[in-house]
């Protein structure tokens, strides 16, 4: 019966030293400065969950999109998606400034 009880102690310390280990080393993965996040899309509502206001898009076939929208409407939009490099910028009041290469600057 002793010895029964001492092998069963003996398996339950060693079960719960690998537990241990395994739950630190995955906590340790999961901070590491080198783990790399994969997504086709990052997007950030405001408080009431309804406004977009930071969105980022891959496609590997068609480009990225940044975009950067406060609370007032007005934002900026750094995109490749149409294959030329575009930075868009919006006013509160609705009105749109692009830059595009061979395009005149924003004012």
């Amino acid at each position: 019966m002793a010895r029964a009880l001492t092998l069963t102690t003996l398996v339950v310390a060693l079960l719960a030293l690998f537990v241990s280990g395994w739950t630190a080393w995955n906590l340790h993965r999961s901070q590491s400065p080198h783990r790399v996040i994969e997504a086709r899309g990052l997007i950030i509502h405001d408080t009431t969950g309804t406004t977009e206001v930071f969105k980022v898009i891959a496609n590997p076939d068609r480009g990225a999109s940044l975009m950067v929208k406060h609370q007032n409407n007005t934002g900026a939009l750094l995109s490749s998606w149409q294959g030329k490099p575009e930075l868009v910028f919006l006013d509160d009041s609705g009105q749109s400034y692009y830059v595009r290469p061979g395009a005149s600057a924003a004012p």
